[in-house]
């Protein structure tokens, strides 16, 4: 689950709380030490990616997309602007 719960760190703490070096140094720094954390963390990152799978499907199927450019313009554009063609 952490580094800091595992038995390097299952040393008394030195004041008298009666936890362990790991779980009050997670404390410190205002971290949870339950493992019902770790499922709601795991379970958050799952919601988010399917959120976000869902939102770029939809992005993709109403999306309008670039507009069709040519490189090279067809002949009615070429008509339209004024420009005479090459065999005239």
């Amino acid at each position: 689950m952490n580094e800091f719960l595992g038995p390097g760190w299952s040393a008394p703490a030195s004041n008298s709380t009666g936890l362990t070096v790991g779980e009050d140094g997670l404390l410190s720094f205002g971290l949870f030490t339950e493992a019902k954390w770790i499922w709601a963390g795991v379970g958050f990152l799952i919601a988010a990616s399917c959120f976000f799978v869902c939102m770029s499907i939809v992005a993709l199927k109403y999306g309008t997309g670039i507009s069709k450019v040519s490189a090279v313009p067809d002949e009615e554009e070429l008509e339209q602007v004024g420009v005479a063609s090459e065999g005239e």
